[in-house]
């Protein structure tokens, strides 16, 4: 059951033994949290390498995208090609 969450880049299971036996499953977090994260590993990252790394389509990127733009969470600097995207400071510390 791990390497199947793992495999499905899902966060592991947690396993409880306590009064019964429980297996505890947590939610996968929300696509704009892992763009976040994505973009803060490179600041570079194309659309098409957040959909293919997130397993989204670019349309729905691209509306991720602009609601993250919208809520001022992060900005494009610079043109869609050869540009960079900035993270705003409050969301650099998550």
């Amino acid at each position: 059951m791990k390497s199947l969450m793992k495999d499905a880049k899902l966060p592991e299971p947690q396993f409880s033994i306590e009064g019964m036996f429980s297996v505890r499953f947590a939610r996968a977090k929300k696509p704009s949290e892992k763009i976040i994260r994505l973009i803060q590993e490179n600041k570079n990252i194309t659309i098409n390498d957040l959909a293919q790394l997130t397993d989204r389509t670019t349309r729905t990127i691209e509306m991720q995208l602009k609601k993250l733009k919208d809520q001022k969470k992060i900005k494009r600097i610079g043109p869609d090609k050869g540009g960079y995207w900035q993270i705003a400071e409050d969301d650099l510390a998550k």
